[in-house]
């Protein structure tokens, strides 16, 4: 609320009175409104932000009991074995190699506690000795 001063024309001193104005000022409202404006434009396109991805479709069928495949476990403290063998990840590479045939799966039991970059090091283990089938071990 705001005061304007009113002069009064009697005697020969001015005397000014205050009268409230009955105006609301709408400045402070339309700088927050456009304020809230801005940012709910910038916001509106990140709340949408999904990535969509077709994911495939995994049956729980057995593996065909002719095909054996070659188990490679990477346990909690980061120790590698492939077939019960002990194997570090310079070993490993070569290991594949000699296994390595068009139809050889590779089956990998890792700890849940084990970091993504040695699984993701053993993964390039077994694409670089040329294996392209691959399945993760996991609990029903």
């Amino acid at each position: 609320m705001g005061f304007t001063k009113t002069t009064s024309s009697s005697g020969s001193k001015r005397r000014y009175k205050s009268a409230a104005m009955a105006d609301m000022n709408m400045l402070p409202m339309i700088d927050v409104m456009l304020v809230l404006l801005v940012l709910f434009m910038v916001a509106a396109p990140l709340l949408n932000h999904a990535v969509k991805i077709n994911l495939p479709i995994a049956s729980n069928a057995p593996m065909p009991a002719d095909s054996q495949p070659i188990a490679i476990a990477i346990q909690a403290d980061g120790q590698i074995s492939m077939n019960q063998q002990p194997y570090t990840l310079d070993t490993l590479k070569p290991a594949l190699q000699a296994l390595a045939s068009s139809t050889a799966t590779v089956q990998v039991y890792a700890d849940k506690v084990v970091p993504y970059g040695v699984v993701a090091q053993v993964m390039s283990s077994i694409g670089a000795a040329g294996l392209t089938q691959l399945r993760f071990a996991t609990m029903p």
